[in-house]
């Protein structure tokens, strides 16, 4: 990953009653529509109990806000938001200071 590369960090947790195996079907079910959407290079979805962070990087921010927009119009998009509790949900584009891969 380049170091000019945009993160889009979400934080939030699911909607009460949610089942998570439903969740992640339709968590996975963007991942298509995101593979095709210029600029996306990579997508990291994790969990600490019941916080959840979805994290994808992106070539440029202009491209991550572009998807943003996007994903939400799509019926894949709508069915993933539908499982997150709006109350909780912090969202973010975050611009690499200082990057260490190991070589």
């Amino acid at each position: 990953m380049n170091q000019s590369a945009i993160v889009e960090l979400v934080l939030f947790k699911l909607v009460g009653g949610s089942n998570e195996e439903d969740f992640l079907s339709a968590a996975q079910g963007i991942n298509p529509q995101l593979e095709e959407m210029h600029g996306f290079i990579e997508r990291r979805l994790l969990r600490n109990g019941e916080q959840w962070v979805d994290i994808v990087y992106w070539d440029s921010l202009e491209e991550a806000q572009s998807a943003a927009e996007a994903i939400m119009t799509l019926e894949a998009g709508q069915k993933f938001g539908a499982f997150i509790e709006q109350a909780t949900m912090q969202f973010m584009h975050l611009h690499p200071v200082d990057v260490l891969t190991k070589a």
